[in-house]
């Protein structure tokens, strides 16, 4: 865990942490914990996510993201999310997501997000996920040197 975790009332830190940590009432065990989920009131922060972690009510199981994540009512389904979820009403920030997430009432935010994510505003109502070679087409379409064009806003017609 490179990221570092919360428990209750304390901070874990650690450059490497292949036990996990305890949040609120719910334990996140890991592997290598470098991505980030919310429990209850408390932020797991890190970059990748190998083993899963425990949202309020439901289990977030998963190798590599790749069966998805509950948040309290929704499910989060990805491919590869190295991005994040919204639980209750905490924002797990993401930089990559493929997957794409429901939340009760807050969008998940990406700086890249292939999938889509639901929200109660019209922006990025995309429902499905791109096959890999749209993907990549997107992908070099908005690269500039290597770099994300964060300028661009659009959504890709792939969707």
């Amino acid at each position: 865990m490179l990221g570092g975790a919360y428990s209750n009332y304390k901070q874990v830190s650690s450059i490497l942490m292949l036990e996990g940590a305890y949040s609120n009432y719910k334990l996140v065990s890991s592997i290598l914990m470098l991505g980030g989920a919310y429990s209850n009131y408390k932020l797991v922060s890190s970059t990748l996510m190998l083993e899963g972690a425990y949202s309020n009510y439901k289990q977030v199981s998963s190798i590599l993201m790749l069966e998805g994540a509950y948040s309290n009512y929704k499910l989060v389904s990805s491919i590869l999310m190295l991005g994040g979820a919204y639980s209750n009403y905490k924002l797990v920030s993401s930089i990559l997501m493929l997957g794409g997430a429901y939340s009760n009432y807050k969008l998940v935010s990406s700086i890249l997000m292939l999938g889509g994510a639901y929200s109660k505003s019209p922006m990025w109502q995309v429902s499905s996920i791109p096959t890999l070679n749209a993907v990549k087409a997107w992908v070099q379409e908005i690269q500039t040197d290597g770099q994300i064009d964060m300028d661009r806003k659009k959504v890709p017609q792939y969707f």
